[in-house]
Order: C-alpha cells, then sequence, then structure tokens
C-alpha cells in the first residue's frame, strides 16, 4: 500500500490550490483506491500526521497493546483487512451504503 499527498492546481483565472490524500496499491499503481480531500500540515502537504505517532504506537504494540481503529466508509473493506492481517489492530467499519 501506498499512501500519497497530492497538491491537485485547478486551472482558469483564479488558480484553485487543493491538496489530497490518496490510498494506493503498489501492485495496481494507476488505481487510487480511497482519496479524499485534506488540508496542508505545518505549511506543507507531507504525511506528517501519522509520522508523530508511529514510533509510540509501535513501541505499544511490542509491549502487548493490540491498536484500534475505526473506518469511516470501508468502500471494498481493503483497508480494514490490510490493518488486520498486516498490523493486527482490532478493526471496526462502518458503511452508510447498504450494498456495501
Amino acid at each position: 500500500m501506498v499512501v500519497e499527498d497530492v497538491e491537485i492546481e485547478s486551472g482558469g483565472e483564479a488558480s484553485k490550490r487543493e491538496f489530497r490524500r490518496r490510498l494506493r496499491f503498489k501492485r495496481m499503481p494507476n488505481l487510487v483506491q480511497t482519496e479524499y480531500l485534506s488540508a496542508p500540515l505545518f505549511g506543507s502537504y507531507g504525511g506528517a500526521s501519522l509520522q508523530l505517532i508511529a514510533s509510540y504506537i509501535e513501541g505499544r504494540i511490542r509491549s502487548g497493546f493490540r491498536p484500534k481503529a475505526l473506518c469511516l466508509g470501508v468502500g471494498g473493506g481493503a483497508l480494514l483487512g490490510f490493518l488486520k492481517a498486516e498490523l493486527g489492530f482490532q478493526v471496526m467499519g462502518v458503511e452508510a451504503d447498504k450494498e456495501v
């Protein structure tokens, strides 16, 4: 999986910049699994939010703590499956679309 932060500049007279966070899978690089509008962090748009707590979470996992994740809008469920299978998270997904 790849999480990337991108800046999109819309054309036109009043140029507008948007920041988006995307989830892609390395085996299918042209497919964006999830994308949402985000705000730049600390004057940049790097993935700083998880990096700030990654070492804390890693230390807790080593001490036997099982992290929990609540995912709002699960789509195809790939993120939930990854968190559970690869990282050992206890996950709960909430989805508004009855078909999903």
